[in-house]
């Protein structure tokens, strides 16, 4: 009988070595603008503070078909479950009836032979967008380069001229020529031998380490070149345009912001402007992921609609170490776009000096965010095999040690390692424990240098701090 099923041991054949991160909750201005329901959606992932580590794998399935943005059955109408990518019931049915008729259209099995052609992913639903592409499709690109001596072709969605260009440009950096995509739109397409590469997201609530470091690669010939502070504006008429544009544009003119519409340039002096800026304003939408692309401490604000669930920019600035700030905003009509939250974003006048000026700084934290670093002293703080050694239950738990620890264990006076000792970060964060927030994690994520120092130093001793 047909089903999902996940990969199967046998299919997988080469992995990344995974790495666990932290990352604190963004900083958020207007936050009471958030109806309950949206904070919900978003709050589990800001919540979480640590992501356990997540290998990414690399794998090779055989005669199957590849229908409805990237989703993939085997011959059996099995659906392999790595490839649903925020597709409904109704979709993976009606991608079931498209496999099973394809699949009785060619009744003998496609090439699976090593002299068939070995076709990579690169397809899933919203590849329409150019933020989807650049986090969750390309850096399985780079992943496979990194791990196959093997040529292979690359099969893509069949998008608007614009996007298709940047596609090409972005997959002739990572090693891919022209003549070596397979473009496809909404048929099903055999395959005799497919790659998939999982783990590396899964939308909205968890992004690799890894996703940095291909994009570092792939753009490490494009030299910064720009203004220091830029203004992210969206095309004329669009979906989230800003209410009000020309009075946004003057006042962050009058703090020496440059405006500009990245869609409009080539993609090459994008990826160059972000590079080059230290400040960064714009609304949430497309444009915004090239934020990717900026140093670490660069300061970044979104101009995010009040209603809009989205987690996206947080995770990519907690990954490259930015300095992130939220501003929700008023959504006003006229709704341009196909959700509740396309309307024009509302800046009011009196928060421009939040927006671009000083008033910022007395909303962000003093410490910049180093995950790398703040990782490593998390895993100087933690015994995980002893944590769970202590209760034969949490073995069968279904949150692994660390978030266990940040959402209970240290209620219930349980201690992280042998030289840790919960009582005492009660005692030198009490406020942080009123505010019903685990101490160290607290510490963790917001301690400065020389904090970090003393905490790392402290593994192996049997008090901390002293």
């Amino acid at each position: 009988m047909s089903g999902i099923r996940k990969l199967l041991p046998h299919e997988i054949f080469a992995s990344f070595e995974a790495q666990g991160f932290v990352m604190p909750a963004p900083v958020l201005d207007q936050a009471e603008r958030i109806p309950p329901g949206v904070r919900e959606a978003m709050d589990w992932a800001w919540r979480r503070r640590w992501f356990k580590p997540q290998p990414t794998r690399l794998a090779k399935v055989q005669d199957v078909v590849v229908v409805k943005e990237g989703l993939v059955f085997t011959r059996t109408l099995d659906l392999i479950a790595e490839t649903i990518t925020q597709h409904d019931e109704r979709d993976i049915g009606e991608g079931r009836a498209q496999a099973e008729a394809a699949f009785a259209a060619q009744p003998v099995p496609a090439d699976t032979t090593t002299a068939g052609d070995l076709i990579l992913l690169c397809r899933k639903r919203g590849a329409q967008n150019y933020g989807h592409f650049l986090i969750e499709l390309l850096p399985k690109v780079w992943a496979a380069r990194q791990r196959l001596a093997l040529p292979f072709r690359v099969m893509i969605e069949d998008v608007g001229p614009a996007l298709a260009g940047v596609m090409r440009q972005c997959l002739a950096l990572a090693g891919i020529p022209e003549h070596d995509l397979m473009v496809c739109g909404a048929e099903p397409v055999m395959v005799g031998q497919l790659l998939l590469v999982d783990g590396i997201t899964e939308h909205g609530s968890y992004m690799a380490p890894l996703v940095m470091r291909a994009l570092d690669a792939i753009t490490a010939d494009i030299a910064p070149e720009g203004a220091e502070r830029l203004l992210v504006l969206r095309k004329p008429r669009s979906a989230r345009a800003l209410a009000s544009e020309e009075s946004v544009i003057e006042a962050a003119r009058g703090y020496g912001f440059v405006p500009i519409i990245p869609e409009e340039l080539p993609w090459i002096t994008q990826v160059a402007a972000f590079k080059a800026a230290r400040q960064v304003v714009g609304v949430m939408g497309a444009a915004m992921t090239n934020v990717a692309f900026c140093k670490a401490g660069t300061e970044v604000t979104i101009l995010a609609p009040d209603i809009m669930p989205d987690t996206f920019y947080w995770f990519i600035s907690g990954l490259r170490g930015l300095a992130y700030l939220e501003l929700r905003c008023p959504s006003l009509p006229p709704n341009r776009g196909p959700t509740p939250w396309d309307g024009e974003v509302l800046v009011s006048p009196e928060r421009f000096d939040t927006v671009f000026g000083p008033g910022r700084e007395t909303l962000m934290p003093q410490a910049p965010h180093d995950w790398r670093r703040r990782a490593t002293i998390m895993d100087a703080m933690f015994d995980d095999e002893a944590y769970c050694g202590a209760d034969p239950a949490l073995e069968a738990n279904r949150l692994d040690p660390r978030t266990h620890y940040d959402l209970y264990g240290w209620r219930e006076g349980r201690n992280p390692s042998g030289w840790i000792s919960t009582k005492r970060s009660l005692e030198l964060y009490p406020e942080v424990a009123a505010r019903g927030e685990c101490p160290l994690f607290h510490a963790i994520l917001y301690a400065d240098d020389n904090q970090l120092t003393a905490l790392k130093a402290m593994r192996g001793q049997n008090i901390w701090p002293g």
